[in-house]
Parts: structure tokens; sequence; C-alpha cells
């Protein structure tokens, strides 16, 4: 009987793809938005697409670019994700939720947006330095993403997996700006990132898709964080987390912060709860926020 012998590999063929792009490069923006956009810097590289500050010539104002990454453009899936979000960003206008001027067409290789450029860190960048904010600030904060989803719910959007990062703060006003309406990772994961924000439904049954108490559960979840340094529902495993959610109450934040008002702990309560139908709507949580604020 003859031996078959295993066939060799050519060391070429492990080599991996080279990439037809690179979304970090200032030559590449040029070409693909001159001549209404003239890039100006990067100002850093996301898991989708990096970020240049680029200047539109007819106005002289700053904006955003984010040109995608060769390896998510390639990906029919990632790509209609992306087409998904632009969308939502092309019919939010609203000052809390930042804007969306233009996209690239569905056909271009090297796919873009022009967003609003914010002046300010995101929310998690701030709680990185600073663990608890002041009650007034995190109020007036929570106030403003609860206006933003509020509006997105007005349009049957949702965020979907709203997270600190996604909330940029405006350094002297303190308003908050949301970014990436209708979010979840291409579509198919009922969160994304840290299960901490995540409603239990959304840990329950992911491949069900995200609903509008999804967003208030998140909402709630991030300014009992902002008052408190720490998780509603603290400790162990994802599963130990989604149980606790399903049948314990969130800490009291008057427990950490006995300055903060009854209101106020009240109103966390009923954001975290674990049923979604017993969660207020972003409109009724915003006029809530509203009435803490002086």
């Amino acid at each position: 009987m003859a031996v078959r012998r295993k066939r060799r590999i050519a060391p070429q063929a492990l080599r991996p793809e080279p990439a037809p792009w690179d979304s970090a490069d200032p030559a590449l923006v040029a070409s693909l938005l001159a001549p209404r956009y003239v890039p100006e810097r990067l100002l850093g590289r996301g898991a989708v697409a990096c970020s240049h500050l680029v200047r539109e010539t007819a106005t002289g104002r700053a904006l955003v670019a984010r040109v995608v990454h060769w390896a998510i453009a390639r990906d029919d899936s990632a790509r209609a994700h992306l087409r998904r979000l632009t969308r939502a960003g092309l019919v939010l206008d609203h000052p809390n939720i930042v804007r969306t001027y233009a996209t690239s067409p569905d056909t271009e290789r090297v796919p873009w947006t022009i967003c609003e450029f914010v002046d300010g860190a995101d929310l998690g960048t701030l709680l990185a330095r600073e663990p608890r904010l002041p009650v007034e600030v995190a109020v007036r904060i929570a106030h403003g993403v609860a206006a933003a989803l509020e509006a997105a719910h007005a349009k049957g959007l949702v965020h979907g997996s709203l997270r600190p990062s996604d909330i940029f703060v405006h350094p002297a006003t303190g308003e908050a700006k949301v970014y990436e309406f209708d979010s979840p990772l291409f579509g198919d994961l009922g969160f994304l990132g840290k299960p901490r924000y995540a409603a239990p439904e959304q840990l329950q049954d992911p491949g069900s898709g995200p609903r509008a108490p999804a967003d208030v559960f998140a909402l709630g979840a991030i300014l009992h964080e902002m008052l408190t340094g720490e998780d509603p529902f603290p400790g162990g495993s994802t599963m130990q987390q989604m149980l606790r959610k399903l049948d314990q109450p969130p800490t009291p934040v008057r427990r950490v912060r006995p300055e903060a008002p009854a209101a106020l702990e009240s109103l966390l309560a009923s954001l975290l709860a674990a049923e979604p139908r017993q969660r207020p709507a972003a409109a009724a949580a915003r006029a809530a926020l509203a009435a803490l604020l002086p």
C-alpha cells in the first residue's frame, strides 16, 4: 500500500492577508473626504474605527470623521450594523445626542461617517478619575441621558448597550451627549460590554434584542454608579449578577450617599426594577430627574 504524504503548506500561505488600508492614515482620510473636509489629527483608535478631527472647508467648524477598519468593513454583517447606526444617527436631532451629519454611500469600499465634535471627556474616563460625583452633577448628567433616550424612543430607536463610555460630558456645563443609538453588536446581542449595565431580560435572552425599558435600566445602573462608585448589584459572576437583578433590590444609594434625597433613591429603585413594565418610560424618568435639579 502506498503511503500518502501530508501536503506541506508553503510558509507564504500562512501569512495573514495584508490590510488594503489603514484607518489611521491621514492620507487615506484626505483622499476619502476631499475637498469638503480636511483632516487635522488622529483622535483615537477604537474597536470599529479610527476617529479623526477634521475641518469642514466651507464653514471652518471642527467635526469628527470615523473611518472603519478594514477587518470590520469586509464583514457583511458588520457593514449592515454600521449602516443601521448611521441611519439612526442621521434622523436623531437633539441637543443631548451626538449628531451624525454625513456618511459614505453603501457602495463605498472604505466606510466613513462625519459626526459632531464634542468638547469633553466620556463619562467612563471621568468616573475613573472621580468614582463618586457630586449628587447634583450626577443628576444633571442622568437628566441629559434621559432626555436623549426620550427623543430616541419617540422615533422607535433604542440605544441597546448604554455604558458610561457612550456618554460625553461637557467640561464647563456638565451637559451630557449620548453616542451610537441602535448599537447592539451587529444586531444579534442583547448587550455589549460589561453586563453590569444590562437589564435582566437582556442577560436571560441575549438574542431577543434590546427594548426601551433596557435603556432605562442602564440609565439607572449608570446613575447609581455615578453616585456610589459601585455596581447596584455587586460581586460574583455574570450569572450571579443576573439572579440578583431578578430577585433582589439594588443596593440603596443612601447607604453610601446619605445626603442624596429620598426621592432620588426611590427613582433609582424604579429604574432598576427587575420587571420591565415596572420601570418608568424615559420621559417620566427625565421629568423626575428634572424635579431633583435646583
